[in-house]
C-alpha cells in the first residue's frame, strides 16, 4: 500500500490550515502579549492533537476488540486455536490484525475466510466509531463556536468600554 499520496495530502492541508489558526487565534491580541498567546496556541495545539489521536485510537480500538470477542467465539475450529488467534488479532491492533488473519499460515486452514470476514468487520466498526466520535465532537465544536465567539464589533464595544472605565 503506498502511504505518500496521503502524506502529501496532509502535509498540503496543514500547510493550509496552520497560517489560518495562527491568525484566528491571535486575532485581538495585544502587541505586549503576543509572545505569550503564540505559546499557549501551540502548546494547547499540540495537546488537543495528542489527546485526540490516543482518544480516538482507544474508542476504535475498544470497538474492534469488542467485535472480535463477540464475533470470533462463533467460528467452529478448535477451542485452543480460537483463543491464540484471537489473543494474536487482539495484540496486534485493528491496524496490524490484518496481516495476521491475511497471512499465508492462517489462509491455508478452512475457517480462514470467515477470521478474515471478521477481522475486516472488526476493522470496519472501529473506524466507525472513530468517525462518529469525530463528528460529535466537531459538532459540540462548532457549536461551542457559534455560541461563544464574539464578532469583531462585540470586541470593539468591549475594547472602547474597557478603555473609558
Amino acid at each position: 500500500m503506498e502511504l505518500w499520496p496521503g502524506m502529501v495530502m496532509i502535509g498540503i492541508t496543514n500547510a493550509i490550515v496552520n497560517p489560518v489558526l495562527n491568525t484566528a487565534g491571535m486575532a485581538g491580541v495585544a502587541p505586549h502579549e503576543m509572545g505569550m498567546a503564540s505559546g499557549l496556541l501551540n502548546v494547547f495545539r499540540q495537546f488537543g492533537t495528542t489527546v485526540g489521536v490516543v482518544g480516538l485510537g482507544l474508542i476504535q480500538n475498544n470497538s474492534y476488540m469488542a467485535h472480535l470477542n463477540t464475533a470470533l467465539p462463533q467460528v467452529k475450529m478448535p477451542t485452543q486455536a480460537l483463543n491464540g488467534i484471537k489473543d494474536a488479532l487482539i495484540n496486534a491492533g485493528p491496524f496490524s490484525g490484518h496481516t495476521i488473519a491475511f497471512s499465508a499460515r492462517l489462509a491455508k486452514s478452512p475457517f480462514a475466510h470467515q477470521i478474515q470476514t471478521i477481522v475486516v468487520r472488526a476493522f470496519d466498526n472501529g473506524m466507525i466509531a472513530l468517525t462518529l466520535t469525530a463528528a460529535v465532537i466537531a459538532l459540540i465544536g462548532a457549536l461551542a463556536a457559534v455560541l461563544l465567539l464574539r464578532t469583531h464589533q462585540q470586541s470593539q464595544k468591549l475594547d472602547l468600554k474597557a478603555a473609558r472605565n
